[in-house]
């Protein structure tokens, strides 16, 4: 199953919007599915498949109790693999390295909007990189091209916000239209009135300041320097 869908996927083509599917374990809710009770789905940042956050719950609980069950016994643990491509689901290695490695390796699929996405925000707030607004909107830009209503909301608030482009409120609007349009929950309180509105740019003007008033994070993401070695380039 994991070797054909592997084979299937076309890494040469254009940027297209991609469709979410069904999740490949129980093919009941989009393999993209989160919630506010079991956390965001499970991406592998090894062959780029998705599981929905209630399937990567249940998988992280009999994981659990196996690997309890396993050290009762004396024996050494195991990760929690991909059951796709039987890589390990949690590495050491930063987030932001996965991210980049897995879109060099495979630009398209249905994973490209969601790791584009992650990427514009840790090049926006400077998470195991150089934080850098200018890179963070074009990110954004490559994710909304895919269909990411998220993108689309964060492309609005830069412009409302004036953060890595020029303040636009006709262009924030716009991004906002199209993210409601795609299902996003904060691009539609934003197209609902001006107070949620209002409200949206105050929650991210208070993330932001949440993640300068914690510099250690920075800190311990990111070496002497500047970037980690690996990210000497334009991403």
């Amino acid at each position: 199953l994991a070797a054909a869908w592997l084979l299937s996927r076309r890494d040469d083509d254009d940027d297209e919007v991609e469709t979410s599917e069904p999740c490949g374990i129980c093919f009941e809710r989009d393999e993209d599915y989160s919630d506010d009770r079991t956390g965001p789905f499970q991406m592998c940042y090894q062959c780029g498949r998705m599981i929905c956050s209630m399937c990567k719950h249940k998988m992280q609980r009999v994981h659990y109790q196996k690997q309890l069950a396993a050290s009762q016994n004396g024996q050494p643990p195991r990760p929690l693999e991909c059951p796709f491509c039987r890589e390990p689901l949690q590495d050491e290695t930063p987030r932001y390295l996965l991210l980049k490695s897995l879109l060099e390796r495979r630009p398209a699929g249905r994973h490209a909007k969601h790791a584009l996405f992650e990427l514009g925000i840790m090049r926006h707030i400077g998470f195991f990189c150089s934080a850098d607004d200018a890179e963070a909107v074009a990110l954004f830009r490559r994710a909304a091209a895919l269909g990411s209503g998220q993108a689309m909301y964060w492309l609005g608030g830069l412009f409302e916000d004036g953060i890595g482009v020029d303040a636009d409120e006709a262009t924030a609007s716009y991004w906002f239209r199209r993210g409601a349009a795609a299902g996003d929950p904060n691009a539609k309180g934003c197209n609902a009135s001006a107070a949620t509105r209002e409200l949206c740019r105050m929650a991210r003007a208070t993330n932001r300041q949440r993640v300068a008033d914690k510099p250690w994070l920075r800190e311990r993401a990111v070496p002497p320097g500047g970037d980690h070695p690996e990210l000497d380039d334009d991403g």
